[in-house]
């Protein structure tokens, strides 16, 4: 074509900027690594007590375990957070866990009737984890 300007591929075009890899696209992730250690989630669960909203390391679960060969299920307190079964998060107080006795909180979240034993062994192993 006459009148039109051909340039080389090493040529520079003015006013034009070049740009990284990273920049044509940015969903590519060069630092993935880097960039989620300082963005990393705490995990967070409700108290079933107070109804709190706080990071899952500094809650207590509590599991009810699955019937094993026509055997009641347990429910137990979790301080490790790491045993089987279903779980619900009460705060490392007695307050909540009498809060969660009152409101029921343990009962609508394992879906089912506890006995009034259950409470009582949840309570002292609560006033044993406090002290």
């Amino acid at each position: 074509m006459p009148g039109r300007k051909t340039q080389t591929p090493d040529q520079k075009m003015p006013g034009r900027k070049t740009q990284t890899p990273d920049q044509m696209n940015p969903k590519r992730k060069r630092d993935r690594g880097l960039r989620q250690m300082a963005n990393k989630k705490i995990p967070m669960r409700q108290c079933i007590g107070c109804h709190e909203m706080k990071a899952k390391k500094e809650m207590i679960r509590v599991i009810k375990t699955q019937e094993k060969e026509g055997g009641p299920c347990e429910i137990l307190l979790d301080t490790t957070g790491r045993k089987n079964g279903r779980g619900a998060y009460l705060c490392p107080s007695g307050e909540c866990l009498r809060a969660a006795i009152k409101n029921k909180g343990l009962e609508r979240s394992f879906k089912m009737p506890i006995p009034k034993e259950v409470y009582e062994m949840l309570t002292k192993e609560m006033e044993e984890f406090e002290t």
